[in-house]
């Protein structure tokens, strides 16, 4: 904190001219006021700066591989479209709220949208698209996805991220539970998925 603090006075200082004395005074009691909150901001948590802190790094670790399963909840929207004969086609826009099975842990309490594509060809029907989620410690996964239109089964994949998914691989299976149509143009639905990470070279 110290460090940050010194950083934070030095920027602040940046504004005037350093060799006037009352400059000076103005830029350390502007810094000192900017330190104070952040104290006052940090302590009204209920935990002192050094474990706020600790506490940030601890949340976002993961181990080097590992597996999970979690359960999740889709509302969103979707539209026809006619592509050519005998294949139509409907866009995808949908949020995806995720619970780690195990409680804390990979994706627990995690936020995503994703945006994808379903085509209902006679003989393959398929949907693809593409999803990110941040969970509860901020740290964002991308995720690419596959699927059964009809049924919502499929299988997905990182493509990046950032925090404790910078340098992971995810494979993932999921499925629908339930559904529902709203009013011919939304849907709502639930579902599970599991799958295994492991860490890749930086």
């Amino acid at each position: 904190m110290k460090t940050r603090g010194s950083l934070l006075c030095r920027l602040l200082g940046t504004f005037g001219d350093k060799e006037e004395e009352t400059l000076f005074l103005r830029v350390g009691m502007r810094c000192a006021v900017v330190l104070a909150l952040m104290v006052v901001a940090l302590g009204a948590h209920g935990a002192p700066i050094e474990e706020v802190v600790v506490r940030a790094e601890t949340s976002s670790a993961l181990a080097a591989s590992g597996r999970y399963t979690a359960r999740h909840t889709v509302s969103g929207s979707f539209e026809g479209v006619d592509l050519v004969d005998g294949v139509a086609a409907a866009k995808l826009d949908f949020v995806v709220e995720v619970t780690n099975d195990e409680g804390p842990g990979f994706l627990h309490g995690a936020k995503g949208h994703c945006i994808g594509i379903a085509l209902y060809q006679h003989d393959s029907p398929i949907g693809s698209g593409v999803c990110s989620f941040k969970d509860s410690d901020g740290d964002v996964l991308f995720m690419r996805f596959v699927e059964d239109p009809y049924t919502s089964a499929g299988t997905a994949e990182s493509m990046g991220g950032t925090g404790k998914y910078e340098h992971i691989q995810v494979n993932q299976t999921h499925r629908t539970l339930d559904s529902d149509e709203i009013d011919g143009s939304r849907f709502e639905a639930t579902g599970v998925r599991s799958g295994v990470w492991h860490t890749v070279q930086k």
